[in-house]
């Protein structure tokens, strides 16, 4: 949506995927060193606000919240030993703020 006689353009956004997640050398305190990845569907929804400083510049704000569902991965120890698991699911918040700039 957009008002010809304003500045303002509010945005809404979803999306839908998949992810890939790798961690190398990754040690909790007294626990042995992991080597985990893993392929996760993903949802993301998107809010926000343009506010246009001229037809080719504008100020942006907006939030992101992202869904990260059925994670699930190997693990293989420093001692060699393998196994599979599923991780509880992740949520992610983040604000953004920038300059967009059309070309």
């Amino acid at each position: 949506y957009r008002d010809s006689g304003s500045s303002w353009t509010p945005y809404i956004g979803a999306g839908i995927g998949l992810i890939y997640a790798d961690a190398n050398d990754v040690q909790r305190p007294g626990r042995s060193i992991q080597n985990d990845d893993g392929i996760a569907p993903t949802g993301v929804i998107l809010l926000g606000v343009d506010y246009d400083l001229d037809e080719n510049v504008a100020l942006t704000a907006g939030y992101r919240f992202q869904g990260i569902i059925n994670a699930s991965g190997d693990t293989t120890k420093t001692n060699g030993t393998k196994f599979s698991g599923d991780a509880d699911a992740i949520y992610l918040h983040s604000v953004t703020a920038g300059l967009r700039f059309r070309f």
